[in-house]
């Protein structure tokens, strides 16, 4: 479920970044998007590369002697592509998120242990 957030008065509606993993539920695809960005279909383009190729090609179709050529593909490939780097994306930001988790974890407990020292001198 989206989780409400209210700033200023103002209701803010947060979107997990997947329902699976929101809910503590086993990724599906385990292990598919255990890669670097370069190995991903297009992985030689940047995030915006992709997002404009998709936008500029992902609704045409090429002629067949532009493909045979190599200088068009069909508009499949970049909708896979786009698709395939919004889960690798998602699973990095869960990643992330769990990263940053411990790390503040770490960081309460050395603030702790320092107070408490500070505290007894």
């Amino acid at each position: 479920m989206s989780e409400k957030i209210i700033i200023d008065a103002n209701v803010v509606t947060k979107t997990p970044s997947s329902r699976w993993y929101e809910n503590d539920r086993e990724d599906f695809h385990k292990g598919v998007y255990d890669c670097e960005r370069h190995e991903l279909d297009l992985g030689d383009l940047t995030d915006d590369e992709l997002a404009n190729d998709v936008f500029l090609f992902g609704n045409s179709k090429p002629a067949i002697c532009e493909i045979l050529a190599g200088t068009a593909k069909m508009p499949i490939v970049y909708l896979t592509a786009a698709k395939e780097r919004i889960r690798w994306l998602s699973r990095q930001n869960n990643n992330l998120s769990e990263r940053v988790a411990e790390l503040e974890d770490k960081l309460a407990s050395l603030t702790s242990s320092t107070n408490t020292a500070e505290n007894k001198s």
